[in-house]
């Protein structure tokens, strides 16, 4: 009994380096297009030539410029205080690090964002009341307490997913086990108010400087929200893999002919 193996042709190196840069990425949800394509195919993309065409985006946005210009003052103890009051009031929000940053940051043009000194930060950060000379380290633990609070009940702008409240774990399409039990969602109640809306946005923002500085920065979220900021498509197996419960309901729906879950979750 004879196989067939199938081997996709391979351009080599040269050949895609001049390629892809002339494909414009922005249409990539557009059906059709030949970014939303290539982003399909981005598995089989040498790892090398998307790292080197992510290196040139980065320094193609760049803004020439001094980061030193920006200067936060953070306190600390007014965050602290946030902790254990009711979730969503507006005082406690703007309270925490990621308020106070927020406050400050995201009212700048995003191009001041992509500036970046010497230093490899993006402001200079001064914890009020601690001593801090910011070399870089408070900038970097600012970025930290931040994206704690992301995490947190008191800023409540995410909310562990349905996994983790559960403690469900299980067979999720062939691998057994606890799923995304560390992972947070977006809190549906924390999308109407613009002062909330805002700070997803900044969520998005933070993310950004994350990548430009090269801080390796805990974003607990699953691989669904991923697959939606990059334009993969979303399936069945990523809402299963953050509510279990849910999916299987609607699959047992399903079966008795009451619906259930398609294989393309596309309005999610």
């Amino acid at each position: 009994m004879t196989g067939t193996v199938f081997c996709p042709p391979s351009p080599s190196q040269p050949q895609a380096n001049d390629a892809i840069p002339l494909i414009d990425l922005r249409s990539a949800a557009h059906s059709g297009s030949l970014a939303h394509s290539l982003v399909r195919s981005s598995p089989l993309i040498w790892l090398k030539l998307k790292q080197d065409l992510w290196k040139r985006a980065l320094e193609a946005t760049r803004t020439a410029g001094d980061s030193t210009g920006i200067e936060i003052r953070i306190n600390r103890l007014i965050a602290s205080e946030q902790r254990g009051r009711r979730s969503g009031k507006d005082s406690v929000m703007l309270g925490t690090v990621f308020g106070q940053i927020y406050t400050v940051v995201n009212p700048l043009e995003p191009r001041r964002l992509r500036i970046m000194g010497g230093e490899g930060r993006t402001w200079k950060a001064n914890f009020i009341g601690e001593g801090s000379i910011d070399a870089g380290g408070p900038f970097r633990e600012s970025l930290s307490d931040a994206t704690a609070d992301i995490h947190s009940a008191h800023l409540g702008l995410f909310l562990p997913c349905a996994n983790q409240k559960s403690g469900l774990s299980g067979d999720v399409d062939g691998m057994a086990g606890i799923h995304n039990m560390d992972k947070f969602v977006p809190n549906p109640g924390r999308c109407s108010k613009p002062l909330h809306v805002s700070m997803l946005v900044f969520v998005g923002k933070m993310i950004g400087i994350a990548m430009r500085t090269n801080a390796a920065l805990p974003f607990h979220f699953p691989p669904m929200v991923y697959k939606r900021l990059l334009g993969h498509p979303v399936g069945r197996t990523d809402l299963k893999a953050i509510d279990k419960f849910l999916v299987d309901k609607l699959g047992e729906g399903g079966r008795s002919g009451g619906g259930g879950v398609s294989g393309e979750v596309s309005s999610l």
